[in-house]
């Protein structure tokens, strides 16, 4: 008997930036996304998630201005992100049904440094009983050191 040692995925990505709403809402960005795996031990899944942004920083720069807000709140970007997973066959002793956590955060970004703190919550018992947060930092090297580490390797 041979054992299956690889799985496959396929993933679908797509964003809007909803350019075509009222001025007002045009800072949002939706990010949809959906993939299918077939898993080593034979079960296929169905994950899938959205996430919904507001960016401050371009509501202030290209909408309208946000006069007397502090720098950072100008530099802030709300989130929600959604992500889950929904076994499309089933084989083993998992859970049946969908699983997935919904991620409320916010994004600080200021050019050369980006700060993101999110909690993770739980939609169902059979994702996770308990709340938890993550965070994220990025340093963005070639912003920091432009004459150096911002330039292409082979001009």
């Amino acid at each position: 008997m041979h054992r299956r040692l690889a799985a496959a995925s396929f993933t679908a990505l797509a964003g809007l930036t909803l350019a075509l709403l009222p001025q007002a809402l045009r800072p949002q960005a939706l990010r949809p996304q959906a993939a299918a795996a077939h898993g080593i031990a034979g079960d296929r899944v169905v994950t899938w998630g959205l996430s919904l942004q507001y960016s401050l920083s371009y509501l202030d720069q290209h909408v309208r201005a946000m006069t007397g807000a502090p720098d950072f709140l100008r530099q802030l970007t709300p989130i929600i992100e959604a992500s889950f997973e929904t076994p499309a066959s089933h084989i083993g002793d998992g859970p049946r049904r969908a699983t997935g956590i919904i991620n409320p955060g916010l994004i600080w970004a200021n050019g050369a440094v980006q700060v993101g703190v999110e909690a993770l919550i739980p939609i169902n018992a059979a994702s996770s009983s308990h709340v938890g947060v993550i965070g994220q930092q990025h340093v963005f090297l070639d912003d920091i050191f432009p004459n150096t580490l911002g330039k292409p390797l082979f001009p």
